[in-house]
């Protein structure tokens, strides 16, 4: 019977923990998925369990034949004795030899980037992380600027008005070093 309960209190700690990195899903478009075991420490699990990892700017990375995890921040576990553990040390993960191979092959070919994008605990109580093939997205800007506030249209508007003739000949001379009263006027005249 109490088999049954201890299976039971993992079944309900899987379903608790599920920590995501949400900026890798903003930053990089996710091709493939896999997940891997990691290779863990002294108290390690307990913060696991406990739900304090970080895992921001965390990545992995082939060292030889090996996939290790960096950047992962596992935190000290409050109740540990001489066991804790480093909190952002380097942690092995877990895979098949074929899945290895293949996350490094499309490392070298494509030049793709390997990042951690979530952790959780699997029904049987490991502590397992999935890890996404992904590819950088370009950084683009959210809000083209109109033309009333490009250089050359501003121009063309001093140029059509005499009213602020004499502001615009002041903002073509200081050009960048338009302090914070000027540039006020200049933005109430147009």
């Amino acid at each position: 019977m109490r088999f049954f309960s201890t299976f039971g209190a993992a079944l309900d700690m899987a379903q608790k923990i599920n920590i995501r990195n949400k900026k890798a899903f903003h930053d990089y478009e996710i091709l493939e998925r896999f997940t891997a075991g990691i290779q863990l420490q002294g108290t390690e699990i307990k913060s696991i369990r406990l739900g304090k990892v970080s895992l921001v700017e965390s990545y992995a990375q082939f060292v030889g034949n090996e996939l290790y995890v960096r950047g992962m921040q596992i935190a000290d576990y409050a109740w540990g004795s001489y066991n804790k553990h480093v909190p952002g040390r380097d942690r092995k993960l877990l895979l098949t030899r074929h899945e290895l191979r293949k996350l490094q092959r499309k490392t070298k070919e494509s030049g793709l980037t390997i990042t951690a994008l979530r952790i959780f605990i699997s029904d049987k109580g490991y502590a397992k992380l999935e890890i996404g093939l992904a590819k950088g997205r370009k950084a683009t800007t959210s809000a083209k600027p109109s033309n009333a506030r490009t250089p050359n249209a501003r121009w063309t508007a001093c140029n059509g008005s005499n009213k602020s003739g004499r502001l615009c000949a002041v903002y073509w001379e200081k050009k960048n070093s338009l302090t914070s009263r000027s540039s006020s006027r200049l933005s109430s005249s147009w």
